[in-house]
């Protein structure tokens, strides 16, 4: 499911850079705020999976 998720922003992604490449090509700001942007997506994912890792395994 996460690689399904994963996978899924990225190409949300890949379709704003190439936009943005159209317009007025990627600034390095922007590039920064979506790696940024990315990481805590990924972070939340994960941090989300575990919680319901460990909430299964309590019980």
């Amino acid at each position: 499911m996460a690689t399904l998720k994963r996978s899924g922003w990225e190409i949300v992604i890949a379709e704003i850079h190439a936009k943005q490449a159209k317009t007025k090509g990627p600034s390095k700001c922007r590039k920064a705020l979506g790696a940024v942007g990315m990481g805590v997506v990924l972070l939340l994912g994960s941090y989300v999976e575990w919680v319901i890792f460990f909430h299964e395994v309590s019980l």
